[in-house]
């Protein structure tokens, strides 16, 4: 879907190579000024492009999704500080993408285009929808339970925002005591839990981090509608993608 808009653009370019044919030499024409409005139009429009990609790509970006959000990293708005813009990036978000895995632990997986978050300054908590692990379009679809993550959310760098995981509660869609007990055995490795979780109830764990695992994220998109966040490279339970966060809008 997004290849077209880097297409259009590449349509203009010759044909690279030493034998490349020649062509007329341009007119003088008198460059012509793009208007902030119709900047912000086209922004707008490109920002609606990527997330119908990522919506169906169901969050795993492709290499010309990919390119786009790199190609929107480039006209941030907020750079080059926008970590530090504590009016603008704290709020409710949906994920479109996410860079969290799970690595089908206990035969489930994080649904990398389900989920929410709540960020603040201070706190932040992210919820990730829970499906069976598989490539199947029932099992891509069918919802198994949730991840709900609470940490802190600190300012690091001018760009970079500082994750701490504090907590977390897994909790199935039904009473699977099977899938429980394997969850619970696969907590502590796949979420670097400091000890055994807690089971609440037959379908509920829950665990706190004594040393919670910490993760710094680069800010590369930050707008009114949009944030987007880089993993480091090479992070232990991120994938190697951004995660892309939709903002949640309040009518008042």
């Amino acid at each position: 879907m997004l290849a077209a808009l880097i297409a259009a653009s590449a349509a203009f370019l010759p044909p690279a190579g030493r034998h490349a044919p020649a062509y007329p030499a341009p007119r003088n024409v008198p460059p012509r000024l793009v208007t902030y409005a119709e900047f912000v139009k086209e922004i707008r429009t490109f920002k609606a492009a990527l997330l119908r990609a990522l919506k169906d790509e169901r969050g795993v970006p492709s290499e010309d999704t990919l390119a786009c959000v790199d190609a929107l990293g480039e006209v941030n708005p907020t750079a080059p500080d926008p970590a530090t813009d504590l009016d603008l990036w704290p709020g409710n978000y949906t994920f479109c993408s996410s860079c969290l895995a799970l690595s089908a632990a206990a035969g489930l997986a994080l649904a990398a285009d389900a989920g929410s978050a709540s960020l603040e300054p201070e706190a932040c908590t992210l919820t990730f929808e829970l499906r069976p692990a598989g490539d199947g379009d029932e099992a891509a679809t069918a919802a198994a339970g949730t991840l709900r993550l609470a940490g802190s959310l600190a300012v690091s760098a001018d760009d970079k925002l500082l994750l701490r995981a504090t907590s977390y509660r897994l909790e199935l869609a039904a009473d699977d005591a099977a899938l429980l007990d394997a969850c619970a055995a696969a907590a502590p490795s796949v979420l670097a839990a400091a000890g055994t979780p807690t089971q609440v109830d037959a379908r509920t764990l829950e665990a706190s981090f004594e040393n919670g695992p910490q993760v710094e994220l680069t800010v590369r998109y930050l707008d009114q509608d949009l944030l987007i966040l880089d993993p480091p490279a090479e992070a232990a339970g991120l994938e190697a993608r951004p995660a892309v966060l939709s903002r949640v809008k309040v009518n008042v």
